[in-house]
């Protein structure tokens, strides 16, 4: 009888701590809004589990950690910012962050933002260290792109939406979105190219539809700006462009000023011929479409058409033409 009675009693305490196991791990707190929880590198589990609990995501840091160390993933969980709803169940949780089903970051970079710009806004979503990522974009030693290594990433950072993830390191951001130029532009470049045997290298493609990127305003007229720097490209004329000259300046000005003009600078399209050093901005689809596949025109010059205010542009043949444009469609 005596041991019928331990029996039964470690029984009962068995049904308990299962009873309790089962109400701990399986039945979600329930209440409560979705919470963002950073788990540091390197943070214990005990600290990571009353956390949780402070948070009121969890009924019970001891049962979570019970939970870990019967499933063998104490040392597993991964550090990172996660979004955590208290109506998922304490295993659920403890999955959710030994997978490291981190808390994604959609980034939205536009079309035309030059690296400067794309480091500002990752660095203010604290996706990146600022200063690693500029420095690693400005000056590339790794990185090659159909078979040539640019000596920057200006161009190739393709703008597009991103989920990211806070803490990544600077390449492996530089990577995604270099990884999403290849997809996207490089097999275009390719089937245009098979088209057109006398096609610029790539380099100067991305060059060219930077420049488009940087003057164009309606998708409609981006072949046909191509088409004006090509024709003055083939004329061997400066191309004489603004956009360039901004790219060098401290602080984009709505006009510049004929002191910015004589800014001597290899970018400054009205001092040297050609095409800049490098690209202005990383251009979209659509800018790198136009210059692959530009207008047929005998346009030479183009002018905002402010009386319109549509962002449409007045193009011309010759320079008295321009001049004829300038003086009725631009307002001082």
């Amino acid at each position: 009888m005596k041991y019928i009675k331990y029996i039964i009693i470690a029984d009962i305490l068995a049904v308990l701590f299962f009873g309790f196991y089962f109400y701990y791990q399986f039945l979600p707190v329930g209440a409560g809004q979705e919470k963002i929880i950073t788990i540091e590198r390197g943070q214990s589990l005990s600290g990571i589990a009353a956390k949780l609990q402070d948070e009121k995501l969890i009924k019970s840091a001891f049962y979570f950690k019970l939970a870990a160390k019967i499933k063998g993933c104490e040392n597993k969980v991964k550090f990172g910012e996660y979004k955590i709803s208290p109506k998922n169940s304490t295993l659920a949780i403890l999955n959710q962050i030994v997978e490291g089903r981190v808390y994604m970051h959609l980034v939205t970079i536009p079309e035309g933002f030059t690296i400067g710009q794309i480091t500002e806004r990752l660095s203010k979503e604290k996706i990146v260290n600022k200063d690693e990522f500029l420095d690693l974009a400005k000056n590339n030693t790794t990185i090659e792109i159909n078979g040539n290594r640019p000596p920057t990433l200006e161009g190739y950072l393709f703008p597009d939406s991103y989920f990211f993830p806070k803490g990544m390191s600077a390449a492996e951001v530089i990577n995604v979105f270099v990884g999403k130029f290849n997809e996207k532009i490089v097999p275009l470049y390719e089937e245009a190219k098979k088209q057109n045997k006398k096609l610029m290298p790539l380099d100067d493609i991305i060059k060219l539809a930077s420049i488009v990127e940087a003057e164009a305003r309606l998708d409609k007229e981006r072949p046909v700006i191509a088409s004006v720097y090509y024709n003055r490209l083939n004329k061997k004329i400066l191309l004489q462009c603004d956009a360039t000259i901004q790219y060098v300046l401290e602080k984009r000005k709505i006009n510049i000023n004929y002191a910015d003009l004589a800014i001597d600078s290899p970018y400054n399209t009205y001092l040297y011929p050609g095409l800049p050093p490098t690209p202005i901005g990383n251009p979209g689809l659509a800018s790198v479409k136009a210059v692959l596949y530009p207008e047929n025109t005998q346009y030479f010059y183009f002018v905002r058409n402010d009386k319109a205010g549509d962002g449409s542009h007045i193009f011309s043949r010759t320079y008295d033409e321009h001049l004829k444009a300038i003086d009725k469609y631009q307002i001082y």
